[in-house]
């Protein structure tokens, strides 16, 4: 099952470029054009695709006009898959049927590429094939040329080390929340973030992560129950965290995030600014904006 606040998060499109322009297409990330980054309408995506996996798929086209179609997958088990390979072959399968059937194959001889993306944050290392040729025992050279062979790319975002995280990227600044330790860094991942969301200025985008950063620091132990305009709840949360923790240990919100929790700890702001826990039955999370989710593009 997907975790929805991360599916609120990569609903937007800067996440999904920033997820390309710093990972999963860094050195080539130039040749797209970026302002034609959208995902596709549930009307698209075949019904096989849909049930499958959910809505995101995305295309962006190359500065020479051809399009690239991002298949991302979020993973948040607790156990790694060992057919992710399979799996996600089968969903390129199925995005190309469709494809096929609406006439692409027909009109241009070709079909658009793939990169298939896995998002995974889960407590053990990743350690399932990325190569769809290592789940096949060929057995012999000769048959190799016609087994199936795909790559995805995967983000394991626990272990990412600090040296390859890009400056002024929004998924980076969540693989840092999510590596967080001490409260010390998790304050600092947060105010990097609250700065880049304010130079976004998406509304949407901001309201997400309050959403995710809400629920991972319910089940830590920790929530900062803001109100107002999402950016003022964020930054509230990083004063509340600042000065409720000072510089104590914190479960990683990754791991936090996954879990449910019948009963938290949820801190809200006073009118003075000082921050009171409070005990609640159940979840609190910050009601987002009117008009959300935003509609999917036709």
């Amino acid at each position: 099952m997907h975790d929805p606040a991360y599916k609120l998060l990569f609903s937007r499109p800067r996440m999904v470029r920033d997820l390309l322009d710093g990972f999963a297409a860094r050195g080539w990330s130039g040749a797209l054009d970026f302002d034609t980054l959208a995902p596709l309408p549930n009307s698209f995506v075949s019904e096989d695709l849909r049930q499958r996996h959910g809505d995101l798929v995305w295309r962006v086209r190359f500065r020479d006009d051809r399009w690239l179609y991002l298949v991302l997958l979020l993973e948040f088990q607790a156990t790694v898959d060992q057919t992710m390979a399979l799996r996600m072959l089968t969903y390129t399968a199925l995005l190309y049927q469709r494809l096929d059937a609406d006439g692409v194959l027909r009109d241009h001889r070709t079909l658009p590429p793939v990169l298939p993306v896995v998002l995974y944050n889960g407590r053990r290392p990743w350690t399932a094939p990325v190569e769809m040729t290592d789940l096949v025992a060929v057995g012999s050279d000769l048959l190799a040329p016609y087994q199936p062979s795909q790559r995805y790319y995967l983000l394991d975002g626990a272990r990412v080390a600090d040296a390859d995280l890009p400056a002024d990227n929004l998924v980076a600044a969540l693989v840092d929340l999510e590596q967080a330790r001490d409260a010390a860094r998790l304050v600092e991942a947060l105010r990097a973030l609250t700065g880049l969301l304010q130079a976004q200025g998406d509304d949407h985008l901001t309201q997400a992560f309050v959403t995710w950063l809400h629920q991972g620091l319910r089940v830590a132990g920790r929530l900062p129950a803001g109100e107002g305009h999402p950016l003022t709840q964020l930054q509230e949360t990083r004063r509340c965290w600042k000065r409720t923790c000072g510089n104590g240990p914190v479960n990683g919100l990754s791991r936090a995030s996954s879990r449910a929790a019948p009963r938290a700890s949820s801190w809200s702001a006073t009118k003075s600014g000082r921050c009171s826990a409070v005990r609640r039955r159940g979840s609190s999370m910050s009601a987002p904006p009117r008009d959300w989710p935003p509609p999917s593009p036709t």
